[in-house]
Parts: C-alpha cells; sequence; structure tokens
C-alpha cells in the first residue's frame, strides 16, 4: 500500500510541473506557512495583523495547529511539497486502516487490500485533495471503527484510551462538518454493536461514553477557541436548512460508472456539466467497485455495515425533500451544515466494505489462485490513472512558481518599498495576488482575507463600504492597493485620509442595537463620528486629546496619551473576546465601536495604556488537554495508574463462560 500510495501521488511529489491548487494553496499552505514561519522565529500567533486588518489566528481550526501529524512539517518548514506529503500520508493512513478494520470481516487478506484501495484512492480523496483538513478527518474513519469494535469485544482500559486518542485526532485536523460526520458514523456503529450485546449493554455504554469525553477533553485546545471563534464569526448566524446548494444530485451517481461522466476530468474542467462544484460530485471508485459492491450485497453475510453507512447518508444527503435531512438539522452542530454532498465519504467507504466482501465471497467460490493479483492489478492501475495521472481534480499541472509563488514574490518585492511594523494597506475583497490568503506571505498587514469563520462585525464593515466608502477611512490603512482592470498587477497608492491605529472619538453616535448600527454605517463619517452600541458611559470627547503609538506588536499595542476628560479610545483593530486595555496597570472595559473594531473609555490624565491580546480561552482549552492526557496516559500505562482516579475503573461486565455460568471479567491493567 506504500507503493500504491506514493504512485497515486508520483507527480506532485516526483516532478516539478505539477502541485496543490485551490484552497490547499488558498487556505492550508498559506496558513500553515505562516504558522511554521512564526514558529521557527519563536512566536506563537495567536493574533495576526496580516489578514482582516487583525484576526484570531490560533482560534481557527483549520490552521490544523494542533492536529500532530502536521507537527513534523511544521517544524520542519512548510513548502507545497509539505502539503503534498500530508496528503499522500493521509491516503495510505485511510488505506492501512481500511485494510486493518476490514481484514477480520472479510477473512481475506486480498478482499481486504482491494477495500482499501477503493476507500483510500477513491474519487473522494481525488477530488477532495484541496481540502486537506476535510481528508485528514475523513482518514481517520476505518480507525474510529476498529477502536469501537475493539472496545465492544472486551473494553479495557487500553482501548479506552486508544479510541479516546484516535477521535481527538481527527477532532484536531480541524474540519468540524467532516468530524461531525466521522463521529456520528461511528457512534451509529457503536450502538449497533452494543444492541448485539444486551448483557453488556450498560459496561459498553459507559466505556464508549468515557472514550468519546475524554477524546473532546484531548481536543479542548483547538475546541474552545474554535467554539469561541465561530460564535463571534459569519457562521453564527448561518442557518443552513434554508440553502438549496450541495445535495445529493443523480447525475453524480454517473461518475460511480464512468469517471469523465460529468466532464470533470479535463483541464481546467473545461465542458463540465455536472452540479455547482466540481469537487463534490467525482466519486469515481475504479471499474470494478460497483459490480463487486453488488456481489457483496447480495452474499456477503457483513452487509449489514456497509449499508448501514450507505443508507442514512445517501437519505441525509438527498435535502430536505428526503425528510431525513430535516429531522437531523435540529440536532447540535448539523443546522449550520453546508453541502452534505461532502459527508460522500461514508458512502465510499461502505462501497469499499461491500466491494470487498463481494471480492471475498468471489475467491472463496473460485479458487483460480491468478484471479486475486489480477483482480487487485487491475485495481492500482485503473485507480491511479484515472484519480490520479489525468484527473485535474487531483492538483495542478504546473509548477509551484508558475502557479502561484511567482506572482506572490513579484508582489512581495512591490510591497517591501511601504513595509513597515505599522504598515496596513486597504485591499478591495477578494482580490487574489499569488492566492487569496497571500497577505499571511507578504511584508505588510491586510484589510482583507478569505475564511467563512470572519468576523461579523467586520464583515459587515467591510461590505458598508461598497455604500459608504468614508469607511476606508477607519481600516488605519496608509496604503490603498488598486488592481489593474485584468487583476494581473496593481499599484500601492498613499492614503491620506487614513485614521491612525489608535485615536480619541471626536462625537460619539449611541444606536441602540446591531441592525441599527450596522445602517448607521453608511452614513458615518468615521474621522468625525464613533458608533457605539450601548447606552454606557463613554465619557465626553475632548478635541484636545492625544494619543501615540510608543511600541506595537501583532498582538499588543503601547499607547501614551493625553485627554482632560474620560474620553472613548477608538483602535482600528477588530473586536473580539480576549483584548484587554489597562491603564497603569489597572484594567478598563472594552467595547465594540463603529460595529467592528475595540473601543475603551480612558480616565482623565495623561500615561500609558497596554492593548494586548489574551486567549483566555485557549490557555482554559490547553488545561483541559493536558488534565485529560494525564488521565488517558493513567488508563493506557499501569506504572501510572497510582495518579488517576480514571486508572482504576473497570466495567463491571458480566456474560456467560463455560457451561452457561456467570464469570466476571478481569480487564487488569490492558490488554
Amino acid at each position: 500500500m506504500v507503493l500504491v500510495s506514493t504512485a497515486a501521488f508520483y507527480a506532485l511529489q516526483f516532478t516539478t510541473d505539477a502541485t496543490i491548487h485551490w484552497d490547499a494553496v488558498d487556505v492550508h499552505y498559506s496558513s500553515q506557512a505562516y504558522l511554521s514561519d512564526q514558529l521557527r522565529a519563536g512566536h506563537v500567533p495567536f493574533w495576526t495583523p496580516q489578514l482582516f486588518s487583525g484576526f484570531p489566528f490560533l482560534a481557527d481550526p483549520q490552521v490544523g495547529a494542533w492536529y500532530p501529524l502536521n507537527w513534523p512539517f511544521l517544524l520542519a518548514g512548510i513548502t507545497p511539497r509539505s502539503i503534498e506529503a500530508e496528503l499522500a500520508l493521509h491516503t495510505l493512513l485511510a488505506c492501512v486502516g481500511t485494510y486493518l478494520f476490514t481484514l477480520p470481516l472479510l477473512e481475506n487478506r486480498h478482499a481486504s487490500v482491494a477495500a482499501a484501495l477503493w476507500y483510500g484512492l477513491s474519487g473522494f480523496f481525488a477530488a477532495h485533495s484541496e481540502h486537506v483538513g476535510m481528508l485528514q478527518a475523513a482518514s481517520w474513519l476505518p480507525w474510529l471503527l476498529l477502536g469501537v469494535r475493539a472496545l465492544s469485544q472486551r473494553p479495557t482500559r487500553r482501548r479506552i484510551a486508544a479510541l479516546a486518542v484516535a477521535e481527538a485526532t481527527m477532532l484536531l485536523a480541524g474540519h468540524f462538518q467532516t468530524a461531525l460526520y466521522v463521529t456520528t458514523a461511528a457512534g451509529l456503529y457503536a450502538v449497533a454493536l452494543i444492541l448485539q450485546q444486551p448483557r453488556r449493554r450498560g459496561a459498553l455504554i459507559a466505556a464508549c461514553s468515557l472514550a468519546a469525553l475524554l477524546s473532546v477533553g484531548l481536543a479542548s485546545v483547538e475546541f474552545l477557541p474554535g467554539l469561541q471563534l465561530a460564535r463571534e464569526s459569519v457562521r453564527a448566524t448561518l442557518d443552513a436548512t434554508g440553502l438549496r446548494a450541495g445535495f445529493l444530485q443523480p447525475e453524480g451517481l454517473l461518475t460511480l460508472l464512468w469517471p469523465d461522466a460529468l466532464g470533470a476530468l479535463g483541464f481546467g474542467n473545461q465542458g463540465y456539466w455536472g452540479p455547482t462544484d466540481v469537487s463534490q460530485f467525482y466519486w469515481y471508485g475504479g471499474v470494478l467497485l460497483v459490480p463487486a459492491a453488488a456481489l457483496g450485497a447480495a452474499r456477503w453475510r457483513g452487509r449489514w455495515l456497509g449499508l448501514l453507512l450507505i443508507v442514512p447518508f445517501a437519505w441525509y444527503a438527498i435535502g430536505p425533500s428526503g425528510g431525513l435531512y430535516t429531522l437531523v438539522a435540529v440536532l447540535p452542530g448539523f443546522h449550520s451544515i453546508q453541502e452534505p454532498v461532502n459527508g460522500w465519504f461514508l458512502v465510499a467507504f461502505g462501497l469499499a466494505l461491500l466491494a470487498g466482501g463481494g471480492v471475498s465471497w468471489l475467491l472463496g467460490h473460485l479458487r483460480w489462485r491468478p484471479l486475486a493479483f489480477i483482480l487487485l492489478l487491475v485495481s492500482v492501475i485503473d485507480l491511479v490513472f484515472w484519480n490520479s495521472v489525468v484527473n485535474a481534480l487531483a492538483y495542478r499541472r504546473a509548477s509551484p512558481e508558475q502557479a502561484y509563488l511567482a506572482p506572490l514574490h513579484a508582489a512581495s518585492r512591490q510591497l517591501a518599498t511601504v513595509a513597515g511594523p505599522d504598515v496596513r494597506v486597504y485591499v478591495p475583497p477578494g482580490l487574489r495576488i499569488g492566492y487569496l490568503n497571500g497577505w499571511l506571505q507578504l511584508p505588510v498587514a491586510s484589510t482583507d482575507g478569505y475564511n467563512p469563520l470572519e468576523l461579523t462585525g467586520y464583515a459587515e464593515y467591510i461590505t458598508a463600504i461598497e455604500r459608504n466608502p468614508r469607511l476606508i477611512d477607519g481600516l488605519a490603512a496608509r496604503y490603498v492597493i488598486t488592481p489593474s482592470a485584468d487583476q494581473q498587477a496593481f499599484t500601492i497608492d498613499p492614503h491620506p485620509n487614513a485614521l491612525p491605529l489608535a485615536a480619541f472619538a471626536k462625537s460619539i453616535v449611541v444606536t441602540q442595537s446591531a441592525e441599527r448600527e450596522v445602517a448607521a454605517l453608511d452614513e458615518t463619517d468615521p474621522a468625525t463620528q464613533t458608533l457605539v452600541r450601548d447606552s454606557v458611559p463613554v465619557g465626553t470627547p475632548d478635541p484636545n486629546a492625544t494619543v501615540d503609538v510608543v511600541e506595537s506588536t501583532p498582538s499588543a499595542v503601547r499607547l501614551r496619551y493625553r485627554t482632560a476628560n474620560d474620553s472613548l479610545l477608538r483602535l482600528a483593530i477588530p473586536w473580539f473576546p480576549g483584548w484587554q486595555v489597562t491603564v497603569a496597570g489597572h484594567p478598563v472595559a472594552t467595547l465594540p465601536v463603529d460595529h467592528a473594531f475595540l473601543g475603551a473609555v480612558l480616565p482623565a490624565g495623561e500615561g500609558e495604556v497596554l492593548v494586548a491580546y489574551t486567549p483566555r480561552l485557549f490557555w482554559l482549552g490547553l488545561l483541559l488537554s493536558l488534565a485529560s492526557l494525564v488521565s488517558v496516559a493513567c488508563l493506557a500505562l499501569p506504572a501510572l495508574s497510582g495518579l488517576s482516579p480514571l486508572a482504576r475503573w473497570r466495567p463491571p461486565i458480566r456474560w456467560s463462560g463455560v457451561g452457561g455460568s456467570a464469570v466476571q471479567s478481569d480487564y487488569g491493567a490492558g490488554d
């Protein structure tokens, strides 16, 4: 399987005219490269000024900062090759996990190898190679199912710990939708196994619940900050049940039989005629997959598991017309899930199981020895050719320099002429310089960015600029980027009307509600007016008040101020929980101003002000993760058994022993 995985990614890893593309560059390469560079320079980038005039970088789960399998790449330094290696590693992980999970079910190693290839090299993994976090989380599906089965067979402390670690690792990959689907599938499998063992039901439920609880605890370092970011982002108000895109479309099923049925394989997707997002509707799993799966559904005694994965998801993915989607959408987390068809990997795994069952039955009834070799050889050649060699979805046919690095390097040289520690440039939304989040690799901070978790207030402020261009002044952007007509070049123009990073309000307008505040942005001149939402004491503006930046870092600003009255300070830093303002060591309450930015009322007088970002939920999450890690270690390692009460926990299971007598199990320290 190592050789097959290498063959599938041969062009990406070993040639110079192939590279990652789309979100693999815009989201994953840009964020991982920035994180790696910051860590190697000795900085932990909790907050970055490079995107959206400031953004809680490490709170974003998509960064994958806490995903253990990313750590070696982050420490070594991220290049496009690093992302390619991550994709290859997780393809191998999916194949090996599927092989180990199916081996006792299929009772034939050739059939298990075939099932592993049909999942790990499936069309889902090829089409979603741009969505690195999604692919990483999906690769853990067979491992979680393997852990659930092992736990149901013998719920030892070590198996509880192993399942908790596997699920936590999957969660830390940072793709919420895929993690939710994987967890649901593992939960359904656990329920099915528990129902088959009524005498052990209570203990098995307790063991699975403990593993799930520990997994959430282990992932808290990412989960808690991510939850806070989601609550403050544009996703907080998203109700995906009202959307009508990303549902299962019948024409997508044609790609199961012929890879280019919808025209997705052409370079640049020329001739594609399927549903809107080409990456969502490419499902080719090999010419042998469908007939083998049909044989497995008819003949394999373990077909119930494949159907357990396929039928509920397909029913759900149909959308509101099927009925199940509407019921599931009321569950926590599911109401904000867009494009449920992205969970096709569940169907892909179910089909791989059924197809493996079909091959196992066939090899058991046809004793011709070369048959297994022929089936595997055909599958490898078929899958590698269609899902890699000629597949435009899997990677881009160009070198990284040609595809996106050359324009980025040219822009970096151009922007270096204005770069400085406090320089921010206004960028028209959506301008691509090399790639969408290339600002993370450029020498100046930007007002733009690309992230589904963009802060709500800031997003609404940027949108209001289209109706009121004066709002650009409030972004503290000293330069404006003006793209050429073809967006292949740009000019850098000074913006003399830009407000400073910190300024006292000239006049105050109380809006009473967020809705009225958004409406008021259309008429606001930030140079003369500052909006506040609530009737809170905001002082009396002093026309002679002054404030200067003494020192500035990405997550802290030191100011010196003087004012005759208590005065409202406006900072062109997006408002987000964790920003604190202290005057002479005493905290000052913060509040959002101008709907998007950070404000604080400074007392009359003069002195120094420290404005600093302290991610409190990160430290709480880290504490919970460390406590959970200790508990897992105590469960797994007998030598640490005295350090945690969890280590003494034993499920009180009884079952019928020899001759039908009740024998209490002794789980001891491990397996």
